[in-house]
């Protein structure tokens, strides 16, 4: 079967088998990251879109799990921010209603979550994911590049609201780059944050794609480390080996 809106399923560490469902085109997101392995955002917005139809997105997904053995979860993606598609709850809650013992994730960078649909959507997940790389403002933006209605204050208010009203597992991933977000000061901000936060997990990780930027010095690990060892949530380091 040609697929539009699904890539295969793969094996996650941490997720099992892993279904990937996208539902907007490369790459449209709030954030144009420099570490993203979708390339550079062609389309950066805020403005939250039908840009497929759920009805054909489902149907999709539906076929190839009667075809296919079925994953342990699925991650609903988009090709950048999964928030910006504005049927995202409406999809998720059609998978959940046909498919109850698959789990639903979705990975965000939390810029949209001031928007009580968006908080609604998200709550129809199993497990939601977030990315936070920094809680310095001007680290934030050096490594995210986002859109210009995006304020690191807002990123941090929205995931504290989401978490009052989402009693599902929450995992918040970092991900370091040298000379971009690894000062003391946003380290220890970050670990701050992850501890007044409480998620069920916090995933470290390293850039996967150096480009020109240098790898992360074993001070910076040890630094990395020493903080977020301490936090009282389950702390995974991946391709800190």
């Amino acid at each position: 079967m040609k697929k539009q809106y699904l890539s295969e399923i793969m094996d996650h560490p941490l997720l099992g088998k892993l279904l990937p469902v996208d539902f907007s085109p490369l790459k449209t997101c709030s954030f144009n990251c420099y570490y993203c392995s979708l390339g550079k955002t062609t389309k950066i917005t805020m403005e939250r879109e039908e840009f497929y139809p759920v009805k054909d997105v489902f149907q999709e997904v539906d076929s190839y799990i009667q075809q296919n053995d079925s994953p342990d979860t699925i991650i609903l993606t988009g090709s950048g921010e999964p928030a910006l598609y504005s049927k995202f709850g409406e999809l998720a809650r059609k998978i959940k209603e046909k498919y109850p013992s698959i789990t639903i994730t979705a990975y965000s960078n939390a810029s949209l979550l001031t928007d009580p649909e968006v908080r609604k959507d998200f709550c129809e997940c199993d497990v939601m994911q977030f990315n936070l790389n920094a809680v310095n403002a001007e680290e934030f933006r050096k490594l995210n590049r986002h859109h210009g209605n995006v304020r690191i204050e807002d990123v941090l208010e929205g995931m504290k609201k989401f978490k009052t009203e989402f009693n599902k597992p929450i995992w918040i991933h970092s991900i370091f780059g040298n000379n971009f977000n690894i000062s003391e000061e946003n380290i220890i901000g970050l670990r701050d944050f992850i501890a007044e936060f409480k998620p069920e997990k916090y995933i470290i990780r390293k850039f996967e794609i150096e480009n020109d930027v240098k790898p992360l010095s074993n001070k910076t690990i040890n630094f990395i480390k020493s903080h977020m060892d301490s936090l009282d949530c389950e702390c995974k380091y991946m391709g800190f080996d």
